[in-house]
């Protein structure tokens, strides 16, 4: 994952409430099956099939069984899970792309919800992020706010 990306996610994480937190980390996941598809050796290619499991034993961890469609959600997970364990056995990632839609698909159901979601973002005390185009020619500027950005940082 590039260092833009990393930043970009860490943004939309201190942005985020329940639902859009569950879709930023789908887009995670999705990043580091892309990565697995790409990887040029093996250990690349195991290092990130590594962050994709850490991912989705998460999802799996926190579902809530009271409600049927955990039960679904988990066996999905789970094949998901030895799919990429498989892919590491036999150092193919010839399942990825079917795993990238099955998480696309997901993702998707949750991106509808957190459109609904109207709750607080769960980190406080965080600066607001607006993006746009600024006085920078053909470029996004970003502007920061709040936040007290003074005391940001270690002082040593």
């Amino acid at each position: 994952m590039t260092n833009e990306q990393k930043k970009n996610f860490t943004m939309r994480i201190s942005q985020s409430n329940r639902t859009e937190l569950l879709v930023v980390l789908y887009d995670v996941c999705d990043c580091y099956l892309g990565e697995v598809e790409t990887a040029k050796d093996y250990e690349e290619m195991k290092d990130a099939v590594h962050h994709a499991e850490t991912i989705l034993r998460y999802f799996r961890n926190t579902l809530d069984f009271q409600y049927e469609i955990a039960h679904l959600l988990d066996n999905l997970y789970e094949f998901m899970l030895r799919s990429l364990s498989m892919c590491i056995v036999k150092k193919d990632t010839k399942e990825i792309p079917a795993l990238r839609r099955i998480l696309h698909n997901v993702s998707s159901a949750y991106e509808k919800l957190a459109e609904k979601d109207d709750s607080a973002p769960l980190m406080t005390h965080t600066q607001q992020i607006y993006e746009g185009l600024t006085y920078g020619r053909n470029r996004m500027g970003e502007t920061a706010t709040g936040g007290n950005l003074e005391k940001r940082g270690f002082f040593a």
